[in-house]
């Protein structure tokens, strides 16, 4: 007798802002030959869906993407089932925003998680009993102008002591558990650290399986303990492409079983000569695949992964970008530098500043530790966040 099972399949993110170009209808149809099969296929919902112009004043304009219709015609042609809110982009446009997003996915078919107008009804997993088997989905996001709050709803945030709470709570009544996370580094195949020590930890306290999205880049992914960790599946289908690897997606198959979970991992690439979707191997784009392979490496060896960090992603381009904004300097002028190809010299003079100004040491220090975040985050939510 087959033993009681529930498939899932996962992708990354679907971020089709409504200002740029559409994609044809049949874009994803490649998928449905791994969605016709699964109990539940899920996806991150990248940019909320509403006719709605009022935008949250505390994030710059031109990052507050909204989405457009087509993204949940070509999510519900491709079998999705499940869209996942809790991302960056979710309070772009307030709980409006988020209200009709729900709405127009319920409508087609697609239930949600990971967003809510409280912190506990954004914090709320979806639940479901398949063949016998109870299930929890969790979706969590890093905290930016995105996350519900005690002021107003959003995204659920990535906190350590309420996840655990929730896992917790959930393992206790012997549910299997898949976790979402909306986390990564922008444009970066490595997890950080922190990222794999959460993942790690969260499949501690009970998690069945975990899945990243978010740095528009597929990453790794290991075994911990029969718990399959993904740290990133990259993006699902884009129309904002910052640099080639953005063409490449992620996916996944879990499969849960009473006592065990098999997972397996696909590749994709975008064809922008044909418009589709369509499946890669190892032969067709070998680099890929060993660079997949060397973040797997990565992921039992911190010094390594931070090596890998330092030389393949933190360029001259990257720390100039962070420098300028961590110490509040004249944005057009970084960006007249850039665009005359002259990065290594502004470079040089961001990196002055930041040694030599006493005061960038001092903000760091807040940021670094804890305790002066908790203060600060008080004060932010008090004050400007509200």
């Amino acid at each position: 007798m087959k033993k009681d099972s529930v498939k899932i399949i996962a992708f990354g993110d679907l971020a089709i802002d409504s200002k740029r170009y559409l994609f044809k209808d049949d874009a994803l149809d490649i998928i449905r030959q791994f969605t016709s099969n699964a109990d539940i296929c899920l996806y991150n919902q990248e940019f909320p869906i509403t006719n709605s112009n009022d935008r949250t004043k505390l994030k710059s304009k031109y990052l507050c993407f909204k989405g457009h219709p087509q993204s949940v015609n070509l999510a519900v042609r491709a079998g999705m089932n499940l869209a996942c809110l809790a991302n960056n982009h979710t309070f772009n446009y307030l709980e409006k925003g988020i209200d009709d997003t729900q709405e127009i996915l319920s409508n087609r078919g697609i239930s949600v998680v990971g967003a809510g107008k409280t912190l506990n009804n954004a914090l709320k997993p979806i639940e479901y009993k398949i063949n016998n088997m109870n299930l929890a989905i969790m979706n969590f996001a890093e905290k930016e102008y995105n996350c519900a709050n005690q002021n107003h709803g959003g995204a659920a945030p990535i906190d350590i002591g309420l996840n655990s709470q929730l896992i917790k709570n959930y393992s206790s009544k012997n549910y299997k558990i898949l976790i979402v996370l909306h986390t990564g580094i922008d444009f970066c195949g490595y997890p950080s650290q922190r990222i794999v020590d959460i993942c790690r930890l969260y499949a501690d306290l009970g998690a069945t399986a975990i899945i990243c999205n978010h740095s528009h880049m597929v990453s790794g992914y290991e075994n911990y303990h029969n718990v399959p960790i993904f740290y990133g599946l990259g993006n699902l289908l884009t129309n904002i492409i910052v640099q080639d690897e953005c063409y490449f997606a992620g996916g996944c198959s879990i499969e849960i079983l009473d006592d065990s979970t098999n997972f397996r991992p696909y590749y994709f690439k975008f064809n922008s000569n044909n418009g589709n979707l369509e499946i890669i191997s190892a032969n067709e784009y070998p680099q890929f695949f060993k660079r997949i392979e060397r973040v797997n490496c990565c992921l039992t060896d911190r010094d390594l992964l931070n090596q890998c960090l330092l030389d393949e992603y933190l360029t001259t381009a990257k720390e100039d970008y962070y420098y300028t904004h961590f110490t509040q300097s004249n944005y057009f002028i970084y960006r007249v530098f850039r665009k005359l190809r002259l990065t290594k010299y502004h470079y040089y003079i961001m990196k002055h500043k930041m040694k030599m100004n006493k005061k960038n040491s001092n903000k760091w220090n807040l940021i670094r530790c804890a305790i002066h975040r908790d203060v600060l985050e008080l004060i932010f939510n008090k004050y400007i966040d509200i």
